[in-house]
């Protein structure tokens, strides 16, 4: 049965200089593209680049460079893989050797061959900073935690005390069925991310932040995306890939994260499979 792809976190990620990629399509070239340095996200995201909690979308930013006349990427519905959509006239083709970054984080480890009109290029590996899951249980959905309040019950039944008016909510989700790592991504032919990262990187998830080579897994993101806020669906990425849901939920991890053991086996004695556990506050609605 195939994996249809529901949920989506994604992380929030700065990139500090201006980087380069180089296009051939109708206009001529070689010639250079430039994406400012700025905080992005990966398609969950509407914002300015100014900061972690105000990231521009990836996607569209590298669209925009590219020139939206002759490229458009997207998300691929079915494997979660950014698609390069040559809408020139000829053909064109686009050169990322000069973005070591910008080719991780769009998933990809070598350039976009030359592309006929009208047809996509599938990266071969989904963006980094993202997890993507077909499933999601448990899910506690959002639970309220308790609130700062400092009171006293009076002898006559009144009540006297401080309280900030603020509500907290938590939501606890464990990512089902991750392939363990890239191997089972091939052999179980799944579109979920996979749970470990590559063994050279087991120890040391964050090194080379936000440029590390796909593939991108779900320990990357318990590591790397601590007091950075995230975006995620809850099940409905479907819609939001196709512009029928605009609402996502901006997230952080919580401090507890850091202090919990959050890969599993999914299923006792089965290899091929894990499940990782995020617990999640919840910092505002999102909107595309």
């Amino acid at each position: 049965m195939a994996e249809s792809l529901g949920y989506l976190l994604a992380q929030s990620y700065r990139i500090t200089s201006t980087q380069t990629i180089t296009t051939t399509d109708d206009r001529g070239g070689p010639t250079n593209r430039t994406v400012a340095a700025a905080w992005y996200r990966t398609r969950l995201a509407n914002g300015a680049g100014t900061a972690h909690n105000d990231p521009a979308e990836f996607l569209a930013a590298v669209t925009a460079a590219l020139g939206s006349l002759y490229w458009l990427l997207t998300i691929a519905p079915a494997t979660g893989k950014v698609q390069f959509t040559y809408l020139g006239a000829t053909s064109g083709s686009i050169n990322l050797s000069g973005s070591p970054t910008l080719r991780a984080l769009l998933g990809m480890t070598g350039n976009v061959p030359s592309t006929a009109t009208g047809t996509t290029y599938t990266a071969p590996h989904q963006p980094t900073h993202c997890v993507f899951a077909a499933f999601v249980d448990p899910d506690s959905g959002w639970v309220d935690q308790p609130q700062r309040y400092a009171a006293s019950s009076m002898p006559d039944g009144t009540v006297y005390g401080w309280h900030d008016g603020r509500a907290t909510l938590r939501r606890q989700g464990a990512f089902k069925l991750l392939p363990k790592d890239s191997g089972f991504v091939t052999s179980l032919s799944s579109t979920s991310t996979q749970a470990y990262p590559v063994s050279s990187r087991w120890l040391s998830p964050s090194t080379g932040e936000p440029a590390q080579a796909p593939p991108w897994s779900a320990v990357d993101t318990v590591v790397t995306a601590h007091t950075l806020e995230c975006g995620i669906t809850w099940g409905d990425l479907q819609g939001v890939l196709s512009g029928s849901v605009t609402a996502y939920d901006k997230v952080y991890l919580t401090p507890e994260m850091a202090s919990a053991a959050r890969v599993t086996l999914s299923i006792p004695g089965y290899d091929a499979r894990r499940d990782v556990s995020f617990e999640l506050s919840y910092a505002g609605a999102g909107s595309l």
